[in-house]
């Protein structure tokens, strides 16, 4: 059955994509679950749940900033951002406090694109987590083009279960990964418990830089700020996605590609 495990709606400043919208492009697009992961956000999720009136599976979950990267929280039953959990000055949460709180919940916390910006994890936080995001559709644009072999290596290295999400914030990124969980029923404790047993394979294709360009103003129009930032990032990738054309730069992996243990094979499919 295949999950893409990472997904952003209205609900994060950076898209604008409906929940109804990212349901019905997600049957279209033949998949049998998502996973809405907004940042520091139950509300997407928890809105899918709610309306969602199809065969579509719904993993409720989010995706939260902590000062040791960004973490996928899935199976929340509510949301972190409402339990109080503390800060630090920057406005993220603490990862050691914010996993106990998932955990309390019987959720799974997966650490999200781990190498897209060459970032090492402390491997205390690495004991703790439940899992790697291995294939991330838009993580091998930000530096590092081998972000996601990078990922399965340290899977593999420390038998970590693993999943894949488009990381999509525009419908037409929703699929460019997914997980293939082996499993054939539509009960949730079945497919968790699959999930964490590494029972998978994943599958995925890169975004192209200009999606995550178009984020970039999105959220310049959300926050109505002068904040330079976003402002940056959308000059970065566009500059990014301009080199790669003209053959500049280190290309990541293109097409589908399944990673399964140590394995990276091409493969063609509807």
């Amino acid at each position: 059955m295949r999950f893409d495990m990472h997904i952003h709606s209205t609900h994060s400043p950076d898209s604008e994509s409906s929940v109804a919208d990212i349901i019905n492009t997600a049957i279209k697009r033949k998949l049998d679950g998502i996973s809405i992961t907004d940042h520091n956000s139950f509300k997407g999720s928890k809105q899918a749940l709610k309306i969602n009136n199809s065969d579509l599976i719904i993993i409720p979950g989010a995706e939260y900033s902590t000062e040791a990267g960004h973490l996928l929280v899935y199976f929340l039953q509510q949301g972190l951002e409402t339990l109080g959990l503390k800060r630090d000055s920057f406005g993220r949460y603490l990862s050691t406090e914010l996993i106990a709180a998932a955990h309390e919940q019987n959720a799974l916390v997966y650490i999200a694109h781990p190498f897209s910006r060459g970032r090492l994890y402390d491997n205390s936080i690495l004991s703790m987590v439940d899992g790697i995001e291995v294939y991330n559709s838009r993580a091998s644009k930000w530096g590092n083009p081998y972000c996601n072999r990078d990922a399965m290596d340290k899977a593999i290295k420390l038998r970590k279960p693993y999943s894949a999400g488009s990381d999509a914030h525009h419908l037409a990124e929703i699929g460019n990964a997914f997980v293939d969980i082996s499993v054939n029923t539509k009960y949730t404790d079945d497919i968790k418990s699959a999930l964490s047993s590494g029972c998978s394979m994943v599958y995925g294709k890169t975004s192209s830089s200009l999606y995550k360009a178009k984020s970039q103003l999105i959220k310049c129009k959300k926050e109505k700020s002068a904040n330079i930032k976003p402002m940056l990032k959308l000059m970065y990738f566009f500059l990014r996605e301009t080199s790669l054309k003209l053959g500049i730069g280190k290309s990541p992996d293109e097409g589908i590609y399944s990673l399964k243990d140590e394995r990276i094979e091409r493969h063609d499919f509807d």
